[in-house]
């Protein structure tokens, strides 16, 4: 699509924002209006036709040699509806962007709520992480759940703060190495 003009890329953005899979035939199909498509895209019919027939023409410069480089097909022929050749590949790209922003508004989301805990919920949030569990239950409780997985916290911030054990021998501290 090289060189191809704007029309192309902007009819080919609405085949892909707006393609849909037909059950009936097992392909990703979608409608083109010439009339309502030049409105939304805001070009004259005559471009939007232009632009339609040079998706649906053999393209020998294309990266895919699925119907010859075709990326529209009429579908049935003479109808506004026509085939995406390529719409499965189309439609794991749109769905890989809206993971990607799926997540994003997720860890944003996560960001928030821990921000708004209080303290001794944090704590309890970061010793069940900490314990390797992957989700903290909120429950009326935070202080008895915060009890209770405190007192494994105090061990492990005992052992902390505990001097390290000489592993080098009565009497040695770790000056020299002798032998025991």
């Amino acid at each position: 699509m090289i060189g191809a003009g704007a029309g192309p890329f902007a009819v080919m953005g609405y085949v892909i924002a707006h393609q849909d899979f037909d059950r009936a035939s097992s392909k990703w199909v979608v409608r083109l209006n010439p009339t309502l498509l030049s409105t939304i895209l805001g070009e004259n019919e005559s471009v939007i036709n232009d632009s339609v027939t040079y998706l649906c023409s053999v393209d020998q410069k294309s990266g895919s040699s699925d119907e010859c480089g075709r990326r529209l097909v009429p579908f049935p022929p003479g109808s506004m509806e026509y085939w995406v050749v390529n719409g499965e590949k189309y439609q794991a790209m749109r769905e890989y962007e809206e993971r990607k922003v799926q997540n994003r508004e997720a860890q944003t989301r996560h960001r928030e709520k821990l921000e708004a805990m209080t303290p001794e919920q944090l704590q309890v949030y970061i010793a069940a992480k900490e314990a390797g569990k992957k989700k903290v239950r909120k429950t009326k409780g935070w202080v008895a759940r915060a009890g209770e997985i405190q007192g494994r916290t105090e061990g492990v911030a005992a052992a902390l703060e505990a001097p390290a054990p000489n592993h080098f021998g009565p009497g040695n501290d770790g000056g020299e190495l002798t032998k025991q």
